[in-house]
């Protein structure tokens, strides 16, 4: 069964749509927020966005010290060790909420959380490439988001987020200027939505629009 939020805010249906989050996960994250005075981000960690209930909620009062406490376990850690998840998660909250602030740091730690998830095989990650993705376009960096929507990891013969991942790298491949990336994704994507279900039809239909306009430019 398919749970609704009341009044689900509009990064929280972002997510939705683009297939990173669950209505129950949104549900669940919303509700943790609800019932904590201070948000709390480090509390859940078994889905990335079940750890974000203060970015979900676009409460940003009292997120650093929650950013703090998800640092805590690692602040002994020799720094040239590769990082840990709590650290990436840190990084990545630190980076979203430094662009939707307008900090002036904020293309300096988008960059840098980029360059992380390229230089180590995290065989664990799931999310972060394609949030990274989304914070690179909006900065207008096309072809780093195209390139890190791409890049994922299998664990077990399996890919999370698959659809997701050809859906968005074919969409900012297009926006990049790589017509044939994006017609590849496109097509792999129509590929694994052969027999979509209902609630992704529209999606699906808009893809196939996408893939037609594309293979007529050539």
């Amino acid at each position: 069964m398919t749970l609704q939020v009341a009044a689900p805010n509009k990064l929280g249906q972002e997510l939705v749509r683009r297939g990173l989050l669950t209505n129950e996960q949104l549900t669940k994250a919303v509700e943790a927020a609800e019932s904590t005075p201070a948000p709390e981000i480090d509390t859940i960690f078994t889905d990335v966005y079940a750890d974000m209930p203060a970015l979900l909620q676009d409460q940003l009062d009292g997120l650093d010290r929650s950013v703090d406490r998800l640092r805590e376990p690692d602040r002994e850690r020799n720094p040239t060790w590769p990082k840990t998840r709590n650290q990436i998660c840190a990084d990545a909250v630190e980076a979203a909420l430094a662009q939707r602030t307008g900090r002036a740091d904020a293309r300096e730690r988008i960059e840098r959380l980029d360059q992380t998830l390229t230089t180590r095989p995290y065989r664990g990650l799931r999310w972060e490439n394609l949030f990274v993705a989304g914070l690179l376009e909006q900065e207008s960096m096309y072809v780093r988001a195209a390139a890190a929507a791409r890049r994922h990891s299998i664990l077990w013969g399996y890919v999370a987020y698959y659809a997701t991942i050809l859906r968005e790298g074919g969409r900012l491949a297009e926006l990049a200027g790589d017509r044939e990336r994006a017609i590849e994704a496109y097509s792999r994507y129509l590929d694994l939505r052969s027999d979509p279900e209902p609630s992704v039809q529209a999606e699906v239909d808009e893809v196939r629009r996408a893939l037609a306009r594309l293979t007529a430019e050539r």
